[in-house]
């Protein structure tokens, strides 16, 4: 009997043992891929699809096995700068939709998500890391059925099922495998051998896209170019964005005194001046007039765009195009509308508006996951089978079906020089400057471009013809020169969120630094020497007093007609309107509150 007795008792252990060990464990299928590991005692939260882990977590793909533990044989680990290395763990697990987020000690995360396409079915694994590591570290193992070879040119692949899989970029080699994904460049592509032909980025890279000199000396042809148009325009014109990019120029070939005593007269007065031109030519109330009618009309369009998930929100319109100063407003709406978006959906039009939107995040929502970054492999995607090179001149363009857009491909081909340049990936940058070379190599004597090219059935390039009598469309070099990120001095927007919630300065300087301490704010801004500079300083609250040149000013309704500085405020709109005549080349306006 006793015996007996002993026997149901190791049976109900042995019962409770394992419902234990199943509670305690988890496994569940994420877009293409298999997550797995164990759970933490403690009752998992109540946000859905959040998993408390302990201490062990893998994602299977492809006949691979990503390791997330601190285990000494496959340790997940930071590297710091200084060569040092620090064992990470695994605290939470949020799944949605197609992806994996993992957050892991000293504030490292690591997001996984579902790549496909027509020809290829992948894993993209994202990491981000604390300010002062280098990398992370990724370990993997072949799962039973996996066989992992390196061919001849030492590129590693993995075969499953009769599948082959590879890298974007190799991992470690040796006995030691492991991702290592820099803080410089956090990403890594795992996926099926493309059935297409492999691309050839050598093929779409003229001269200049990859030497960096040429293409800086290619650029300054251009300008100099347009330049000496504008200089015979500028007199007579009314064209408030000719203004701005003429003055942008001359201040940074140091000849700013003599443009704008030429042009001041004829342009003060117009009636379509608005904020664009205010920091070189003031009417400063004007300027917050239409600056105000400008953010107000953007923030009101925005959550209405965002509710419908309209395409408008990254595509060829106005609104994509250039941010207006609520830059901030528009990103985040951008972000989002991307966040929303399955990856089969995006399309090419929307590719150059992808890139920016991943260029700039950073700046703005430093410390945030790039809500862009999921779509950047089918953004390549889409570029790569767009791209199309004229034989004859040697031009490279993204062709839209049988359409090349100009505008279009300027804006890729700066934020894919960016895109490259910050990832380290030159064939990128290469391709990215091409694009630009090709366009601007089409300017005609009056400094024009043709607004779109046509491919033929005969796969030529020709310019497009918009009406029935071959009349060709054109774009402008005021139009092109604010995309080519050369207006150092062009007026431009600058956050300070990260200094005063909602703060933000309308400006001409190419720096702008700011320091809130002890209840002041310290603003310094550059301009040339000698020459007014006009500021709209937004998200300004109530304070005591304003020093310029570190002497206390007040304010003056006539300040703009005194050759010396001042200032004025809105409180209604919490904009503080400010004229600095500059002694020197850097100025400081400090805010008492």
């Amino acid at each position: 009997m006793a015996v007996l007795y002993i026997l149901y008792i190791a049976a109900f252990l042995l019962m409770v043992l394992i419902q234990f060990s199943r509670q305690m464990s988890f496994s569940r299928l994420v877009g293409n891929f298999v997550v797995s590991g164990r759970l933490r005692e403690s009752a998992p939260s109540g946000v859905p699809d959040e998993y408390p882990i302990n201490e062990y977590a893998k994602v299977s793909f492809g006949g691979i096995e990503f390791i997330l533990s601190n285990d000494v044989n496959n340790p997940l680990f930071l590297v710091d700068e200084d060569g040092s290395k620090a064992p990470l763990t695994v605290d939470t697990l949020t799944v949605s939709n197609d992806r994996a987020h993992f957050l892991l000690s000293d504030g490292a995360e690591l997001v996984f998500y579902t790549q496909e396409s027509a020809d290829t079915n992948g894993l993209l694994i994202s990491g981000i890391l604390p300010e002062r590591a280098a990398s992370l570290q990724l370990p993997y193992l072949p799962s039973a059925f996996a066989k992992i070879s390196v061919n001849d040119s030492g590129w590693q692949t993995v075969n499953a099922d009769n599948v082959t899989y590879t890298f974007d970029r190799q991992p470690a080699s040796g006995v030691d495998r492991y991702l290592i994904l820099r803080r410089d460049d956090p990403m890594i592509f795992y996926h099926t051998e493309p059935k297409t032909l492999a691309f050839n980025p050598a093929t779409f890279i003229v001269r200049g896209g990859i030497e960096k000199t040429v293409y800086d000396e290619q650029l300054k042809l251009w300008v100099d170019k347009v330049y000496a148009v504008w200089e015979k325009s500028v007199p007579l014109t009314r064209d408030e964005l000719l203004v701005s990019v003429y003055l942008a120029e001359a201040a940074r070939r140091g000849t700013y005194q003599s443009a704008r005593s030429m042009m001041l007269q004829s342009f003060r007065n117009v009636p379509e001046q608005t904020y664009l031109s205010a920091p070189f030519i003031g009417r400063l109330d004007v300027a917050l007039r239409t600056l105000s009618a400008a953010a107000n009309a953007q923030s009101a369009q925005l959550p209405e765009l965002l509710r419908k998930e309209s395409p408008l929100l990254l595509g060829q319109d106005a609104l994509g195009r250039r941010m207006l100063p609520t830059g901030r407003d528009l990103l985040k709406a951008q972000g989002a509308y991307a966040d929303s978006l399955t990856v089969s959906a995006f399309t090419l039009e929307e590719v150059a508006a992808l890139f920016e939107g991943y260029n700039n995040w950073p700046i703005y929502f430093p410390h945030s996951e790039n809500p862009f970054e999921r779509l950047v492999p089918r953004a390549f995607e889409l570029t790569t089978g767009g791209l199309i090179k004229d034989e004859i001149a040697g031009n490279v363009f993204v062709a839209d079906g049988t359409r090349v857009d100009i505008e279009f491909n300027l804006r890729l081909g700066v934020a894919l020089a960016a895109y490259g340049d910050k990832n380290g990936t030159s064939s990128w940058v290469g391709i990215g400057r091409s694009l630009v070379l090709s366009a601007l190599a089409l300017t005609d004597d009056a400094g024009q471009l043709p607004a779109s090219l046509t491919v033929n059935n005969a796969g030529e390039i020709i310019a497009d013809e918009t009406d029935e009598t071959g009349t060709t469309e054109k774009i402008q070099a005021a139009q092109i020169y604010p995309i080519l990120t050369l207006a150092v001095y062009y007026p431009h927007p600058v956050d300070l969120t990260a200094v005063q919630d909602g703060l933000w300065v309308w400006t001409a300087s190419p720096e702008t630094k700011t320091v809130f301490q002890n209840n002041v704010l310290d603003m310094s801004v550059s301009f040339p020497i000698g020459w007014a500079h006009h500021l709209l300083i937004r998200g300004v609250n109530r304070f005591s007093k304003i020093q310029l040149r570190d002497m206390d000013y007040r304010s003056d309704p006539r300040f703009e007609e005194y050759n010396s500085p001042g200032w004025v405020y809105s409180a209604s709109e919490k904009t503080l309107l400010v004229k600095m005549v500059h002694r020197y080349e850097e100025e400081h306006i400090r805010i008492f509150y």
